[in-house]
């Protein structure tokens, strides 16, 4: 199905973006390129802003440090397709 903001940009290639900026997110915790929560924290935020539509509530940041990591895996959980 195709998207509306790009002509030749399918929600297809959306979703694989998705799938490969989570994966990104995900390796960094696992190569150990993040040392603390606040690391990790910054580096999934990071790469999932990379993505078009992708926002954070003004108060994300306000939010303890486990409940941020907790709700940063569960979306990149979800577009690995990972159960949660």
């Amino acid at each position: 199905m195709p998207s509306t903001k790009q002509k030749g940009v399918t929600m297809t290639d959306d979703v694989s973006n998705l799938k490969l900026a989570s994966t990104i997110a995900s390796l960094g915790s696992i190569l150990g390129g993040t040392k603390t929560k606040a690391e990790d924290i910054a580096w999934k935020k990071r790469m999932l802003k990379t993505q078009q539509g992708i926002e954070f509530p003004a108060k994300f940041d306000s939010l303890p440090e486990d409940e941020q990591l907790k709700r940063l895996d569960n979306a990149i959980n979800v577009n690995l397709d990972k159960d949660n």
